[in-house]
This record gives structure tokens, sequence and C-alpha cells, in this order.
């Protein structure tokens, strides 16, 4: 789980999130939202995209895709 402290929502929005394999699924009720994505061959990133739930689909839950990756570790 995690939580989003959104200053235009003025609410935390509590997030569940899902690996299995290479896999990412990030789900939240309060938006009705789901995230589905996919790490890369090497785990460094992902891409996919956030789509409105059945029904749940209007202004500020729209469809959109991202991609982000890892924080490098301090190896030192």
């Amino acid at each position: 789980p995690s939580t989003v402290y959104p200053s235009m929502a003025g609410t935390p929005i509590p997030y569940r999130w899902e690996i299995d394999g290479d896999q990412l699924t990030i789900t939240t009720e309060v938006i009705g939202a789901t995230f589905r994505g996919k790490w890369s061959e090497d785990g460094t990133t992902f891409s996919g995209g956030w789509r409105p739930n059945p029904g749940r689909e209007g202004p500020g839950n729209v469809a959109y895709d991202i991609w982000g990756g890892r924080a490098p570790l301090d190896r030192q």
C-alpha cells in the first residue's frame, strides 16, 4: 500500500500496489481508476496507463499513459 497526499484533493488517497512477475497493477477506490503496466526486462523502468474503472469515467478521471524508473541505489 501507499498513500498520496494531493494538494488538489485535500484528502489522502490510498493506493494498492500489486506486482506479478514484470506486471504492475496499482488501484485506488477513491478515484476509481486502475494503472496497468509492465517493468522492463532489466527491471529499471516501467510503462503503462491509468484507466478509469467502468462507470467511473468523467472529468478528472481520464485515461493517460506514463513511464518511470527506479532511483539508483547508492552502493558505497
